[in-house]
């Protein structure tokens, strides 16, 4: 399950990406009301993408020591006064300014909330957080816009600007809810991002978005016409594929995300290679609405996959310059759309249909022949170290730092036997703290008696504790900047460290510390205030569920020990052997991998 921050971000695509198009339905309208030429109203859209592709990098460069929540809030602020402009616009320059303004807001917005998604997620499940982001951009288009165009038949043309502006501000209140603060971006000065964008695998890689885009929007420009003429699509039933391709679009951004985070090099190859086929078909697959149809949803399908596959691989190509990319890749993306769309205007005045088909497949080849050379370089960035910054790591015990499960087990079943409960209703109390247990299966008379008993037992009875692998390193190279946070009380914590041998802890928070334990965000929270550090600035190091839902409440970016598959973590490990701590200055940095 996507966490709830992910969501929110994704209604803020959802919500500044109505803007890009809702003019399109409006033009007769707009026209007409402010007195001016469909020719002159039709450069609302084009500016509007003018500065969607200046505003991504630009201003997402201007903007990189922000902290990424201020960034996300005063966008969606601007882009919602934009709107509110162009609601109540008295004139056509009044108008055309609100949309540049929301056109470059829209740019900022999509680039940060990506960035920021990429930098709130493990590796492992990067693309398909990024890509759910992405897509809250094609339900906009496959969805919003013939929403707002319907809404501006029937209310006017100003309805829906009031309305996208509306829907900004509700995304803004969610986002400020449950998004994560990421602090100031404390990465490399913006001279080595824009230096890191130099690399070969970034050129290669805003390059091939560049022409892949601009070969699919060559051809689907102009899909309509292809299927009225070539394929004997008429009427309802091109409305019909429209919304085909549109769903295709939406579910591609899911496909290609999950593809990616299995296998990003073999995603990126079949997505690319798959739409480059496609358009290399549209010529002799367009002559019978049956195949046509089976062809575009093919094409947009593999076409929006390769969205998500293609920026997380930018990504982590680009290293020191990776939140930097990603916002060229968005500019790319818009670029490829106009390049596209005028190249393939110029096909149609010259060769007809044809020409755009075969200007589409053409640049379609040289888009896949870059895609190659970009898989080359992201199967060299796939080996490398990725490394992260924190102030403080504070670390879970059982089953994290030592493993005790043998131990504990004896202990429960000795003690239910000793207070008279029957072993079978200790069934489904794993990893909960004593005490809880204890007043779920005593009655309050028996609670003190009870819960001494279990100390008494759990702090004998220690056979089988052992420290697991690289919990002391880790907790070595961590220092003074770290915490144990346990549900265990105090003396049992004492008794099982001491048993495995892990070297004791300055700073410790356990069950006598804290009314209510994990899943609440108490014990960490606590933690974080000992050390005298911001918990959002902490890694919070759990093996269960609940141990990460502690964390996460508490505002910690989370490290889950075990199968990654189990546990909603930010980042995933086997175990801490397969993670590297050192102290620098005041910071804790972390490295996963080799």
């Amino acid at each position: 399950m996507k966490k709830i921050w992910i969501w929110a971000l994704f209604a803020g695509a959802f919500a500044v990406s109505c803007t890009e198009f809702v003019v399109v339905g409006l033009l007769p309208q707009i026209a007409t009301d402010l007195e001016v030429s469909e020719a002159v109203a039709g450069q609302l859209v084009t500016l509007n993408a003018v500065a969607f592709a200046v505003g991504a990098p630009v201003l997402a460069a201007a903007f990189h020591r922000m902290d990424r929540r201020k960034v996300l809030f005063g966008s969606l602020v601007v882009f919602a006064l934009g709107h509110a402009t162009a609601g109540l616009a008295p004139n056509y320059p009044v108008l055309l300014g609100s949309r540049l303004l929301s056109g470059g807001m829209m740019g900022l917005y999509l680039a940060t909330a990506i960035g920021t998604a990429a930098r709130l997620t493990e590796p492992a499940k990067r693309a398909s957080t990024m890509a759910l982001i992405v897509a809250g951009v094609s339900t906009a288009t496959a969805l919003g816009v013939p929403v707002s165009t319907l809404m501006g038949q029937h209310l006017g043309w100003r309805a829906p600007m009031l309305v996208i502006g509306g829907m900004a501000l509700a995304a803004l209140a969610f986002i400020a809810a449950v998004v994560p603060k990421t602090g100031a971006d404390d990465g490399p000065p913006l001279g080595e991002r824009v230096r890191a964008l130099g690399a070969k695998p970034v050129v290669v890689g805003l390059s091939a978005i560049v022409l892949f885009w601009g070969a699919s929007f060559t051809v689907y420009t102009y899909l309509v016409p292809l299927l009225e003429q070539r394929s004997g699509v008429h009427g309802t039933l091109v409305i019909v594929v429209l919304f085909i391709a549109g769903l295709c679009a939406v579910l591609g951004n899911i496909i290609g995300g999950k593809g990616a985070d299995k296998n990003s090099r073999l995603t990126l190859l079949l997505t690319a290679g798959i739409t480059a086929g496609s358009l290399l078909l549209v010529l002799p697959l367009s002559t019978g609405p049956v195949q046509a149809i089976v062809l575009v949803t093919v094409w947009q399908l593999a076409a929006w996959s390769f969205v998500p596959t293609v920026q997380a691989a930018l990504f982590q190509a680009a290293g020191k310059g990776g939140e930097l990319a990603v916002s060229f890749a968005v500019s790319a993306f818009n670029v490829g759309i106009v390049a596209g769309a005028g190249f393939g205007g110029i096909a149609l005045a010259r060769a007809g249909l044809p020409g755009v088909a075969i200007l589409g497949a053409a640049l379609g080849v040289v888009a896949l022949i870059l895609v190659i050379l970009l898989v080359r370089f992201v199967g060299k960035a796939e080996s490398e170290p990725v490394r992260h910054e924190f102030d403080a790591v504070l670390f879970d015990l059982d089953g994290t730092l030592i493993d005790s499960t043998a131990a504990v087990r004896r202990a429960w079943r000795r003690w239910a036997e000793d207070v008279g409960v029957d072993p079978e209703r200790l069934a489904g109390t794993a990893g909960k703290p004593a005490k809880d247990i204890v007043a779920a299966l005593l009655p309050p008379d028996r609670f003190d008696e009870g819960l001494a008993r279990y100390a008494h037992i759990a702090t004998h009875d220690l056979e089988g504790v052992v420290i697991l692998p690289g919990a002391r390193e880790a907790t070595q190279a961590t220092g003074e900047r770290k915490a144990i946070v346990t549900s265990c009380t105090r003396d049992v914590t004492d008794a099982r460290t001491a048993a495995a041998g892990l070297p004791s802890t300055d700073v410790l928070v356990t069950a006598d510390d804290v009314e209510r334990g994990k899943p609440e965000p108490a014990p960490y929270l606590l933690g974080a205030e000992l050390l005298g550090v911001d918990p959002q600035r902490c890694l919070a190091v759990e093996d269960t569920a609940s141990g990460l839902a502690s964390g996460t409440a508490a505002g910690c970016v989370t490290l889950g020990i075990g199968d990654a598959d189990r546990l909603d973590a930010d980042i995933v490990v086997p175990d801490l052997s397969h993670v590297s701590f050192e102290v620098v200055g005041d910071k804790v940095a972390l490295t996963v991998g080799s």
